[in-house]
């Protein structure tokens, strides 16, 4: 099967699993970006949810019939939950996981309603993400980095 993202207004709904929504044509060269996503609902098959959020360089191509989204790529970086590990969240990069909670609480899942933000700053080279409006205050200022050192290509 293919993807096929449907925009209505400011909604995006997904009418397969792995639809890749990007800005195209939009290069992010310098300074510090942010955008923020509410989950309204969250299903999969055999019970488990694939959902993945994040960013991307002009490299990336995602791809519903090899499974490819966001943090599957060395162009891209997600943070979201697959059928994996538990439908718990973790981030992605270069298809390499790893369990990480973030600035939500240890064994969160996500569900409806769930606000995820994206932060990044093209100058310091970091992927920050947000969880419904907490950056992670109290667990240490490291709590939303994601990642740190990336390269983005042609913005």
């Amino acid at each position: 099967g293919y993807s096929q993202a449907l925009i209505n207004g400011r909604t995006v709904s997904a009418s397969s699993h792995y639809p890749s929504i990007v800005a195209d044509r939009v290069s992010l060269a310098k300074g510090k970006w942010y955008y923020e996503a509410k989950l309204e609902q969250l299903s999969g098959t055999q019970g488990g949810a694939v959902m993945a959020i994040g960013w991307c360089d002009s490299f990336f191509f995602g791809s519903s019939i090899t499974k490819r989204g966001v943090g599957d790529d060395a162009h891209s970086w997600g943070w979201g939950v697959t059928d994996g590990i538990n439908g718990l969240p973790e981030l992605k990069h270069d298809s390499k996981e790893r369990l990480w909670s973030g600035p939500a609480k240890s064994g969160t899942r996500f569900k409806k309603g769930d606000i995820i933000g994206c932060a990044l700053d093209v100058d310091a080279k970091t992927i920050q993400f947000s969880f419904n409006g907490s950056w992670g205050a109290g667990k240490g200022a490291a709590a939303s980095m994601a990642f740190e050192n990336i390269s983005f290509e042609k913005g």
